[in-house]
């Protein structure tokens, strides 16, 4: 395996769950990512926070396979994770904390939509 294979390897092996954790809520998951991401290099958070800013938009766009609890369980948690790797790229914490004021935002407005509708 060549250097540069083995250093993606190593950086996807990093942001992957564990098998273990696939079956955890995902609040316990997250926390899970945030303690394993704790430990790892500069490179691997940097992916992992990458990843959170585009998870945190898609949810924040209205994932439907998500409960509004399970939204902002998702958010809350992602923002735990993010604190994690914060430092890592001031571009994407800023990025970051933009798409999550969006995401709640529009999990809110949601919200309000469905309770003015009952």
């Amino acid at each position: 395996m060549t250097r540069r294979r083995h250093m993606f390897f190593i950086i996807v092996d990093g942001v992957t769950d564990l098998l273990e954790w696939l079956p955890l809520p995902i609040g316990e998951r997250k926390a899970k990512q945030a303690e394993r991401v704790a430990k790892e290099s500069e490179s691997i958070r940097h992916v992992k926070l990458a990843d959170q800013t585009s998870n945190v938009r898609i949810v924040g766009l209205g994932n439907d396979d998500y409960t509004m609890e399970r939204k902002f369980i998702y958010i809350d948690s992602a923002k735990k994770l993010a604190e994690v790797c914060k430092g890592v790229s001031p571009y994407l914490d800023t990025l970051f904390a933009e798409r999550c004021e969006t995401a709640y935002k529009n999990v809110m407005a949601c919200k309000y939509e469905s309770l003015k509708r009952k």
